[in-house]
């Protein structure tokens, strides 16, 4: 599980700013994001350092203002941000789920299952819409329009909310992560068929996490926060105002916060299973203690506690320094947020460390 926080804020003008080839957007006197191309204009990258003020019609604003200073109306951007990414092939701008976007025009309107399909080069299809289905769906979900996407080899299902504010691109790339997932680990991972975006907030009290993974019917629950840009804006206002005591690992682009979510919470379901290899998976506990100066995970976790021994104590240090602060929190999230740095392509001693394990106990072999 990953842990965030939502909140509110109102609305703050914005003004832009040109510079060379690009330009920069302002809220007051912090900068929103910034536009960089070459000297050709043929070529930009849009770095959005606050999530927070990226709402649609900025990301509006800003694409038509890169559109109107490219050389070329094929130009290619490079940006990482969802919500812009998502106004982009909105726009007709096309490109892979993890790379540079080319400008083009607006197509036809394509279906949810059709644009994933796009994304992810499977076959995607949805289940006839049901209105008996919408209690359910509230009650599990926590909205009652939701839609229900199915990739029939490898079985998965997975559903999101049936509405305009979907980023389909972050649906892709959930589905994408969780297939690829299971294609790398194999027999170890063939359980995870079931995945939703739910709104965290319908139960008794407010939810407070990014993922989370049932070890019952071992399902894959994702913050419906995730998809929707304006849940994103939010989700981020909240990240920048209150930060949050022990914060997951942020992964770096071309990867987002969708991709590691999935990839974490892919994990716990992996480490669920892996838990029944009870003499392995001690082993690969004490293999991760080790790396970090202890003789077992539970030990590095312990460090954070008053009076524990020097050496939990630095190893707990190597914990937060090398992963993150969230995964000082047990054993489970220490894994599982490991995973989530090596699967994003992260690298060093505490990491690469996990991925030599994995491919011992796991026989994953060349990645």
């Amino acid at each position: 599980m990953e842990v965030i926080d939502e909140a509110e804020d109102g609305p703050v003008e914005l003004r832009f700013e040109a510079k060379g080839s690009g330009f920069t957007v302002w809220a007051g006197d912090a900068i929103v994001a910034a536009a960089s191309g070459r000297p050709d204009r043929r070529v930009f990258a849009v770095n959005v350092q606050l999530d927070s003020r990226c709402d649609r019609g900025v990301a509006g604003r800003v694409l038509a203002e890169v559109e109107a200073i490219a050389a070329v109306p094929d130009a290619v951007v490079d940006m990482g941000n969802p919500v812009l990414r998502d106004e982009a092939r909105r726009r007709g701008w096309t490109g892979p789920l993890r790379g540079p976007l080319t400008m083009g025009r607006p197509a036809g309107d394509d279906t949810v299952a059709a644009a994933v399909s796009a994304l992810i080069g499977r076959p995607v299809s949805t289940g006839p819409a049901r209105d008996r289905r919408r209690l359910f769906n509230t009650l599990r979900f926590g909205y009652g329009a939701a839609l229900r996407l199915t990739v029939a080899e490898p079985g998965l299902t997975v559903t999101v909310p049936n509405g305009a504010d979907l980023m389909v691109e972050s649906v892709a790339r959930a589905i994408d992560t969780v297939l690829a997932v299971r294609e790398r680990f194999g027999s170890h991972a063939g359980h995870l068929r079931v995945v939703s975006f739910d709104r965290v907030s319908h139960g008794a009290g407010p939810a407070r996490w990014a993922g989370l993974a049932n070890q019952t019917v071992f399902s894959i629950h994702l913050n419906e926060s995730l998809a929707l840009a304006g849940g994103w804006v939010r989700l981020r206002r909240q990240r920048e105002t209150a930060p949050l005591r022990r914060p997951s690992a942020d992964v770096r682009h071309p990867f987002g916060a969708i991709d590691g979510v999935s990839a974490h919470e892919a994990w716990h379901q992996i480490e669920f299973k892996f838990r029944g290899r009870i003499a392995d998976h001690s082993a690969f506990r004490r293999e991760l203690g080790a790396v970090l100066g202890v003789e077992t995970l539970e030990q590095a976790i312990q460090g954070r506690h008053r009076g524990a021994p020097e050496a939990f104590r630095l190893a707990h240090d190597r914990l937060l320094e090398t992963v993150s602060p969230y995964a000082t929190t047990n054993p489970l999230e220490a894994a599982a947020e490991m995973f989530k740095l090596w699967w994003c392509g992260v690298s060093n001693p505490t990491i690469d460390c996990f991925g030599a394990l994995l491919d011992r106990f796991f026989a994953l072999g060349p990645r």
